[in-house]
């Protein structure tokens, strides 16, 4: 299936400690396995831009990083950094996030994408899509796609 591939394919960067940090439906190409064949069912990766090192010597691959990516699709541990303003101190842990379960969550709400015909926190507002992400309270804005 489409999602185990992608899953497969963030494995293969995670195993090389590289944190893909944009994963989201637009950066997933979706291709048949025969040119003569309408079904696809072959993924790609792409857009690797905002692609990051994990430093595999900091404690459980945790490390401070700027927040990037596409909003809708950002862990709450990197809402909560910019929520609470940790960003302005670099020196706090409590700005560090884990790049690969970042990615991992990411996996998941293009997986609820997919499922549901609609990204889980699409067109609104960061103070009304923040606070959903932190509480993972998504199915009320599926409804308005």
């Amino acid at each position: 299936t489409i999602t185990v591939q992608i899953l497969a394919a963030v494995a293969a960067l995670h195993e090389m400690d590289i944190a893909h940090r944009d994963l989201k439906p637009d950066n997933i190409l979706v291709m048949s396995s025969d040119s003569a064949s309408a079904l696809y069912n072959r993924i790609r990766l792409c857009d690797f831009g905002l692609c990051k090192s994990v430093d595999t010597n900091v404690c459980c691959a945790q490390q401070r990083s700027s927040i990037c990516g596409t909003k809708p699709f950002w862990a709450p541990e990197m809402v909560q950094i910019i929520m609470n303003g940790d960003l302005a101190q670099p020196d706090s842990p409590k700005a560090w996030y884990d790049l690969k379960k970042a990615d991992v969550w990411a996996v998941g709400v293009m997986n609820f994408t997919l499922l549901f015909g609609g990204e889980p926190f699409r067109n609104e507002e960061d103070k009304v899509m923040f606070p959903k992400i932190c509480l993972g309270a998504s199915m009320p804005s599926v409804s308005a796609v």
